[in-house]
């Protein structure tokens, strides 16, 4: 059983009794007021496992578990997920006995297991009382309302995982391979959904609703190399994960939903699509002269030299919402990383490195100022916009002021950059005092070391950092995806160590 507690109380002026403006203290004021907020959850859960090992050769393992949340509606707070697995160990067979000094493992797995996402906030399954202020005459009266709209039923996200997987260890593990393959569909997703506006007091509420479904696969590989006196072993894994969008639960997408302030309808989900989709419109250059204004199609209340070019998506000859298209996607096509040590005597090295392949970012961090003409700008946008004395030179931003489509108002494909990596995550190099020099001196160990995190990054994302999103929010990390606001550099960081063992 777990529980969470928390509450905080406010005290403050009501603007425009301070009696001073330079220092905004609650007792600078005539009118204090004060608020309470809380937060509380608690879960509960019951398991049991039952397993079975005949010979090494056959391996089963059952288990059950209910999981209950106060998240969740009061008639809906408990659930339960049941799991099943399985495994034959071939090279334990009569028949592979033959082969076992090149093939001493070989192993089929399948398994089944159901899942639960409580990650929502506290209450809200239910509706609330917030402040609210009213006018009786020329008198004002504080009293509250109520917010949100109460989902009793509201219940567990579920996920149906099913795998399948092949292990084979060669020549006494020497080199060892891991081969799996996935499904898992998602049901109930805890998103929200609209009312309708005679509700009045809700615009939104939070349900279960919809199926989404994932498939992928994940490989990993060792080897181990020994040769006289150097030890060397090298890990390297490889996945790719693709979704879809089954059902929403009646409505063939969801609202769309802006990546940053300004830039609206860029992420939606829709039945059949896979999620993390980016929607924006694609420039195909910019008007130069009244010849061009004549040739391309304008935005549905027209542009001017200087305005961008957009793709007309649909060829109905005006450019407007309906233009919009997929320009870039927030979820990789895989990933991959590798791990490396190496010894030799005394000496020894570590290496991780971790790659992202196939990845777009949404690079918010420019509109301000790339889209704005009053503040300061940067190189990049001031050396490459659009000059009315020099029409003819190759740009790639419109002019200041511009109209239709420009950089402040909507996403285009400009603000959309390949974000795949390679990093070199942690590199360590480490030396031993020799045996004979410790006993010396009484000590069992002493190594000395050096680490280096996140020295090399190897992107053409021109930013801080590839590796960003704009939400901590677990879910709204999946509906929005790759999107970057001032996202922190990734650290470069050194360290200088010793292990002593006495």
């Amino acid at each position: 059983m777990q529980k969470y507690n928390a509450k905080s109380t406010r005290v403050n002026g009501r603007s425009g009794t301070y009696t001073t403006t330079l220092l905004e203290n609650p007792l600078a004021s005539s009118e204090i007021l004060g608020s309470l907020a809380y937060s509380q959850n608690s879960f509960l859960s019951f398991g049991g496992r039952i397993n079975y090992d005949y010979k090494g050769k056959y391996i089963f393992s059952g288990a059950l578990r209910q999981d209950g949340s106060s998240r969740f509606g009061p008639n809906n707070r408990f659930a339960l997920f049941p799991s099943l697995s399985g495994a034959w160990r071939i090279s334990e067979e009569n028949f592979m006995q033959p082969l076992k000094n090149v093939l001493n493992e070989l192993k089929l797995r399948a398994s089944y297991g159901e899942t639960g996402n409580a990650n929502i906030g506290d209450f809200t399954w239910s509706n609330n009382i917030i402040d609210r202020d009213y006018v009786f005459g020329s008198q004002k009266s504080y009293g509250s309302a109520q917010s949100g709209f109460a989902n009793y039923n509201l219940t567990w996200e579920k996920n149906r995982q099913t795998d399948l997987g092949l292990e084979a260890g060669f020549m006494d593990d020497k080199y060892s391979i891991s081969v799996d393959y996935y499904t898992r569909h998602t049901e109930g997703m805890l998103f929200q959904k609209d009312l309708p506006s005679i509700i009045g007091y809700a615009t939104s509420f939070r349900t279960n609703l919809g199926r989404l479904s994932n498939r992928g696969f994940e490989i990993s590989g060792k080897a181990n190399f020994k040769l006289g006196e150097v030890k060397w072993t090298v890990d390297a894994n490889l996945s790719a994960n693709r979704t879809r969008v089954d059902d929403l639960g009646g409505p063939g997408s969801l609202p769309a939903q802006s990546a940053i302030f300004g830039w609206d309808n860029v992420f939606q989900v829709k039945v059949g699509d896979p999620l993390g989709l980016m929607r924006g419109y694609e420039v195909q250059g910019i008007f130069k002269n009244t010849q061009d204004l004549g040739k391309y199609p304008q935005w549905v209340t027209g542009n001017k030299v200087g305005d961008w070019i957009i793709k007309d998506q649909n060829n109905d000859g005006v450019i407007n919402e309906a233009d919009m298209a997929v320009i870039g996607r927030g979820f990789p096509d895989f990933v991959y990383g590798l791990s490396s040590s190496f010894q030799y005597k005394n000496f020894d090295v570590s290496l991780i490195v971790q790659g992202v392949q196939g990845v777009n970012v949404i690079n918010g961090n420019i509109r301000h100022q790339f889209g704005v003409h009053n503040v300061n700008t940067s190189p990049t946008y001031y050396n490459n916009m659009f000059d009315s004395q020099q029409p003819d030179r190759g740009v790639e931003y419109p002019a200041p002021l511009a109209s239709g489509v420009t950089p402040l108002n909507n996403l285009t494909n400009k603000a959309v950059s390949d974000a795949s990596f390679l990093r070199i995550r942690n590199l360590t190099l480490g030396y031993r005092l020799p045996q004979s020099l410790l006993k010396s001196i009484n000590m069992q160990t002493v190594r000395f070391y050096v680490t280096g995190q996140n020295l090399l990054t190897f992107t053409k994302y021109n930013w801080y950092n590839p590796e960003t999103s704009v939400t901590s929010d677990s879910v709204y990390a999946v509906l929005r995806p790759g999107v970057d606001q001032g996202t922190y550099p990734a650290n470069r960081v050194f360290i200088f160590g010793i292990n002593v063992g006495f």
